[in-house]
């Protein structure tokens, strides 16, 4: 396994699409952390 992963969430309300969401994930001893976040608000 690796030590780094990146994550795409797509939030809805009412069935439409609000934000998409693009996470960086880096693996320590602690376990997983979030190190970076980048988003986009639909209009």
């Amino acid at each position: 396994t690796g030590t780094a992963a990146v994550a795409k969430l797509e939030l809805t309300r009412e069935g439409k699409k609000t934000f998409t969401d693009y996470l960086v994930l880096a693996k320590f001893t602690e376990g997983w952390r979030i190190i970076s976040k980048s988003f986009y608000r639909y209009p």
